[in-house]
């Protein structure tokens, strides 16, 4: 997995989908998703938690989004089975 990397706002965020961390929370959280990409004539725009990055608190780190295989799915999601006493 790639580690968190620090970040002046989303103007100095790469093109890509990224998982950040924002300096004040959205909806309670400080971790979502942004997508930049470069516009055609110019310039660039960035998505931060579904809003206009320009609008929302300042992105102060990313990281690429962590994809997990079936088996690590099974381990992260599927609560734990405790053993029934009989």
């Amino acid at each position: 997995m790639s580690k968190w990397i620090s970040v002046d706002g989303y103007e100095n965020l790469p093109n890509g989908e990224w998982l950040v961390v924002v300096e004040e929370a959205i909806y309670k959280m400080t971790v979502h998703t942004a997508y930049k990409a470069d516009l055609p004539k110019g310039g660039s725009m960035c998505f931060l938690a579904g809003h206009f990055a320009f609008d929302q608190p300042k992105i102060i780190g990313y990281r690429s989004i962590p994809v997990l295989d079936a088996n690590d799915a099974a381990t992260v999601y599927v609560p734990a089975v405790q053993e029934q006493k009989t």
